[in-house]
């Protein structure tokens, strides 16, 4: 897991869950996930992702 991914988990106060889980268990495509990240909880992750 990365920092984005344990910044999810925390956010979501679940445990070791990935970016690619949690775009699956919403049924989002990456981009559309993360602009809703950033959009609700003001957090997206770093350049090099």
């Amino acid at each position: 897991m990365n920092n984005w991914d344990r910044r999810l988990t925390n956010t979501f106060k679940v445990m070791d869950t990935c970016e690619r889980c949690f775009c699956s268990i919403y049924d989002m495509d990456k981009d559309a996930f993360r602009k809703q990240m950033e959009d609700f909880f003001d957090i997206r992750p770093c350049q090099g992702l």
